[in-house]
């Protein structure tokens, strides 16, 4: 997926992170190419900001289940009687093998708890900046694989 100025301008980007790109990338370049290169410049959470807005419905909801097992551990370490985390991810998993309204209603009504947990599990990683940039990293990287998959999808049924 190639990302543009005008991309970005679209997405709603702020005018920093498109002067940062448009330096980097004066013709656009390929998602992989960006988060590279965000990674390599400390631009991490730029990158972040642009993952799930460039991923499909289906893909930002595995996405998020990704980030959300990643940073169960943390989460359930600091509160471990609080198990609403976990059963949004499960919900969301769930419609995922399921999408239907059914499944679709329980994964929203989890929705909150696992941003509830996301944002505690962010806090907890305070302390261990390290941990939580290479936390970061792998989320980046896994998005570039979804996208990367979902053109490869593409392609082949075009074929």
């Amino acid at each position: 997926m190639k990302i543009t100025v005008k991309k970005l301008k679209e997405l709603g980007a702020c005018s920093d992170g498109i002067d940062m790109f448009r330096e980097a990338f004066p013709d656009g370049g390929e998602f992989r190419d960006v988060v590279e290169r965000a990674i390599a410049i400390g631009a991490i959470d730029d990158a972040l900001w642009l993952a799930p807005r460039v991923l499909t419905n289906e893909d930002a909801v595995r996405y998020a289940v990704f980030a959300a097992r990643e940073a169960l551990p943390i989460f359930e370490a600091k509160y471990p009687e609080d198990n609403r985390p976990r059963k949004a991810i499960e919900a969301a998993e769930e419609w995922l093998a399921n999408p239907c309204a059914e499944t679709a209603f329980a994964a929203f009504a989890a929705a909150d708890a696992a941003a509830y947990a996301a944002f505690a599990a962010a806090d907890a990683a305070r302390a261990a900046r390290a941990a939580r940039d290479e936390l970061k990293i792998k989320l980046l990287r896994h998005a570039v694989e979804l996208i990367e998959k979902e053109q490869n999808e593409t392609t082949h049924r075009k074929d």
